[in-house]
C-alpha cells in the first residue's frame, strides 16, 4: 500500500480504509471462486497467485490465509506445480 510507505502524520485514514476495503473484496471474491478454478490455470489464477505473493512479501503479518481459508487451500495446492516451484523468487 503506499500509503503506509509515507510518514506516519501524512497517511490518509480514508485512503488506507479505501484500499483495505478493495483487497479484502477481491480476496473474498477469489476465495469464494478458487473452487471452481480450472486445471491448468489460466493466465487469471497465475495472476492471482503473483498478486498474493506479493501481499504476502510486503505485509507477511496480514493472515488472510485464516479470513479466506478456501482460497489459502487452492494456492497450497497451485504452488506445487512444478512451474510454480522452479519461478519462485530467491528467499531474501
Amino acid at each position: 500500500n503506499q500509503e503506509m510507505r509515507l510518514p506516519v502524520d501524512q497517511r490518509s485514514a480514508e485512503v488506507i480504509e479505501r484500499q483495505t476495503k478493495s483487497i479484502e473484496a477481491s480476496f473474498a471474491v477469489c476465495d469464494r471462486a478458487s473452487a471452481k478454478f480450472p486445471d491448468p490455470p489460466t493466465i487469471g489464477e497465475i495472476a492471482i497467485a503473483c498478486a498474493i505473493g506479493y501481499l504476502d512479501l510486503r505485509v507477511p503479518e496480514d493472515g488472510w490465509r485464516s479470513r479466506y481459508p478456501n482460497l489459502a487451500r487452492w494456492l497450497e495446492e497451485f504452488s506445487r506445480r512444478p512451474s510454480v516451484m522452479a519461478t519462485r523468487p530467491p528467499s531474501v
